[in-house]
């Protein structure tokens, strides 16, 4: 598929193999990841989770057989993992939110509210080869357990606790 830039706005042409496997159509047109934007702009279309494409991208990246590359966007000193939380709000109704966590060599992963993209402009990408493997299973194991105590915190109710659900939908250094 392509990905075609227009402004904001993106035209994005899925490959035959998505489209037939999640019933994708074959071009999104005006796609943009800007929430308040979408709702400005006639004919717009918000890609996030939800939307068929993202939602298909995202189930492809969480196959078991999906060994992908770990992105890397800086330095490399910071590493943030995401997360897709569902849970039910005081009104048992179904919420969900991202949560995203930050970690260094010498600290502890912790809550933060947002990541600031880019700050230098670099992109590169690690192979994910035998020692990145295990590097990834041991970094998704020190971030598991921060997320784990930061909902224990979150959400003190054991019986709601037990409801939640957690995706790990993001892993880079920054």
């Amino acid at each position: 598929g392509a990905a075609i830039p227009d402004g904001p706005f993106w035209t994005l042409h899925v490959p035959e193999a998505l489209q037939r496997k999640y019933h994708l159509a074959p071009r999104y047109e005006r796609m943009c990841f800007d929430r308040d934007l979408a709702l400005r702009s006639r004919n717009s279309e918000l890609g996030g989770i939800g939307h068929p494409l993202v939602d298909a991208l995202l189930q492809v990246a969480r196959d078991p057989g999906f060994t992908g590359d770990v992105a890397k966007l800086g330095s490399g000193s910071k590493i943030f993992a995401r997360y897709l939380v569902q849970y039910e709000d005081e009104s048992a109704k179904a919420q969900t939110r991202v949560m995203t966590f930050r970690g260094t060599a010498d600290r502890l992963p912790e809550p933060v509210a947002s990541i600031n993209w880019l700050e230098n402009g670099t992109r590169e990408t690690e192979s994910s080869g035998s020692a990145a493997t295990q590097w990834y299973v041991e970094i998704k194991q020190v971030f598991g357990d921060a997320l784990g105590q930061h909902l224990i915190e979150w959400q003190p109710d054991r019986t709601k606790r037990a409801r939640v659900k957690t995706t790990l939908v993001g892993l880079h250094l920054g």
